[in-house]
């Protein structure tokens, strides 16, 4: 269940609690910005008479909210060839890695090194630097995406396990340009620990929220990484490098 839906008639988000108090409530459906479904009002049980968005075909919309093993879109499409433009991309990433690492902590503190690592060579196969709209300050938040489900920090009480997604808008690398001063939307679902399996499902789903992401350069964020941290990448670089010079 959502409490963020998008708007019926205008291109943004509204919190349950600000629809339920517009009047007139605007013709049309608020729809879920993960899928675009159609999302009604329902109210939880409870003392608190809790309001949230639930999607109008229930268990069978094709949304992340309500199935976990749907393919993100970004893990299914391969960019083209790599040119001189994409290794290029590559290098730079790759010498501002601290501070692409130090913008993804900022979003979710647990993710580690390795996370990292791997992370950066799912993405070398999906040719991600080749994409030619690619910008390097939204590269932090394609990482988190294409990580999949992420050990959610100590500090929650609640949530084990962290997963973020980009609205519908969003189903190649090129969908992520939008025009100037407008960002996409990300999300952040949050999920229990499971008594019966390792990873979540639906019915552990605690919330999703917007993220805000940040439309500064990586050049222009502070990094402060762990020495561990700065040893184990080199390591990684070293090999990674290497395997990729005969491209």
């Amino acid at each position: 269940m959502l409490e963020y839906a998008l708007h019926p008639v205008e291109d943004r988000l509204i919190h349950i609690d600000d629809f339920c108090r517009m009047d007139p409530v605007p013709y049309g459906w608020a729809r879920c910005p993960l899928c675009l479904e159609a999302v009604y009002i329902v109210q939880l049980r409870g003392r608190s008479h809790t309001r949230r968005f639930a999607h109008l075909t229930g268990n069978h919309a094709r949304c992340p909210l309500v199935n976990v093993t749907l393919p993100n879109p970004l893990a299914a499409q391969v960019g083209p060839p790599l040119d001189e433009r994409g290794r290029r991309q590559r290098e730079t990433f790759l010498q501002s890695w601290q501070r692409h690492l130090h913008t993804i902590r900022q979003t979710a503190s647990a993710f580690g090194i390795a996370r990292f690592t791997h992370t950066i060579e799912h993405a070398d196969v999906l040719k991600l630097w080749a994409w030619p709209t690619l910008a390097q300050r939204d590269i932090p938040y394609i990482l988190l995406v294409l990580a999949e489900f992420i050990a959610a920090p100590r500090s929650d009480k609640q949530a084990a396990w962290s997963r973020f997604w980009f609205d519908a808008t969003v189903q190649k690398i090129d969908d992520l340009r939008k025009p100037p001063g407008v960002l996409p939307r990300l999300f952040r679902l949050r999920y229990r620990m499971p008594r019966m399996s390792k990873f979540p499902s639906a019915r552990h789903l605690i919330d999703c929220q917007p993220v805000q992401m940040s439309n500064a350069s990586p050049n222009d964020t502070p990094a402060s990484i762990p020495g561990a941290d700065i040893d184990a990448f080199e390591a990684f670089a070293s090999r990674f490098v290497t395997s990729r010079s005969s491209e």
